[in-house]
């Protein structure tokens, strides 16, 4: 196995900034992954606890709310910190301790909620992530876009490590929460991320027993009554418009609020609306309790969904993105979702035809 050389810059300056806080239990690397982590934010942090927890380096993990039951099952979720920004939450003693924070599978900045601050008191700072950004490169900013998940960047170090140290680092516990977060991001390897390096990654983890058929049940076969109904909703509020290459689909707060439920309930669901036959780009919109909306976009080769979820502040990965819009009525940022459709659409038909693209302004 070969890593791979653009990875050793930035892995050699957080293993060194990593490092020199071994045997030094109140000097902490604190870890922040995105709000509303999803398998490979959470499988990505605490993998990397682990591992650098069998180096003699304290770490903490710090979410900005509990962990969904659904992922509740990995191994050591139980120790997470939850900083919700209220009174009680572990802010100081965090601030206190850390000399190190890292952001996990985002940018840090807004999408770390009420943490952001937490991060940004840090003495040194650091990103791992996979996602498109306009974040400056710098010595321990490492993000590769390239990636299927920051669980694969995160295989990758413990690679580097084992090559640096001399040391075998892997365990079962490590290699399920990678493996986990693997598996999410790239849809149990389906998904078009899935590259040769991500095949070369779980094999690194497959150095342990991992149980890959039941994590694959936890995964993605489990459906709550309150995913039942939510598939439900989002099937019959379907619009497709262009031929039936576009979908769009809105849960609305009454809706909601009315199924309950929590946010794993609703993963998956913009994948069901990509996967309608003929559909070339799909969008999901929730209405949410304080009237934000987030936005998840999915999309065929033929567009890029990162960049239509960037009209709209958000971003993401060619074929997978998201955003959230605040203080605009849904029946606008609806109809401003169509007229991009048409843009889309209009310049894919002139592409194809070699005509001019005829469409509203962007």
């Amino acid at each position: 196995m070969t890593l791979p050389r653009a990875y050793i810059p930035g892995f050699a300056a957080l293993a060194d900034a990593c490092l020199q806080l071994a045997g030094r239990p109140d000097r902490r690397v604190v870890l922040y992954p995105h709000v509303q982590a999803d398998g490979d934010a959470l499988g990505s942090s605490l993998g990397l606890a682990l591992l650098l927890e069998r180096l003699d380096i304290a770490v903490d993990i710090v979410t900005g709310e509990e962990v969904p039951d659904k992922l509740g099952f990995l191994p050591t979720a139980s120790r997470i910190l939850v900083h919700d920004g209220s009174d009680a939450a572990p802010g100081a003693a965090v601030v206190e301790r850390q000399a190190l924070a890292i952001g996990i599978d985002c940018p840090a900045g807004e999408r770390l909620g009420a943490r952001r601050q937490l991060y940004e008191a840090a003495p040194q700072k650091a990103i791992i992530d996979h996602h498109i950004s306009d974040l400056a490169p710098a010595p321990l900013v490492i993000v590769n876009s390239r990636a299927a998940a920051v669980c694969e960047i995160i295989t990758w170090f413990l690679f580097y490590l084992e090559c640096r140290l001399g040391l075998d680092l892997s365990d079962i516990d490590i290699a399920t929460c990678l493996m986990a977060g693997l598996m999410t991001d790239t849809g149990r390897f389906s998904f078009s991320n899935t590259s040769s390096r991500t095949f070369s990654a779980a094999a690194l983890l497959l150095r342990q027993p991992v149980a890959t058929q039941q994590l694959a049940s936890r995964l993605f076969d489990a459906v709550t009554p309150a995913k039942l109904r939510f598939i439900g909703e989002t099937a019959q509020g379907a619009e497709l418009r262009h031929d039936g290459r576009f979908i769009l689909s809105t849960l609305e707060a009454d809706v909601m609020t009315a199924v309950g439920g929590v946010e794993t309930d609703l993963e998956g669901l913009v994948a069901l609306l990509r996967d309608v036959e003929g559909v070339d780009l799909a969008v999901l919109l929730r209405e949410m309790p304080n009237g934000d909306v987030r936005g998840n976009v999915r999309s065929s080769e033929l567009v890029d969904a990162q960049s239509f979820a960037r009209a709209f502040g958000g971003g993401g990965h060619l074929r997978a993105a998201g955003f959230t819009v605040h203080g605009r009525p849904l029946g606008l940022l609806q109809e401003e979702i169509f007229a991009l459709a048409d843009l889309v659409f209009a310049q894919l038909d002139a592409a194809r035809t070699g005509g001019p693209a005829t469409g509203p302004e962007p």
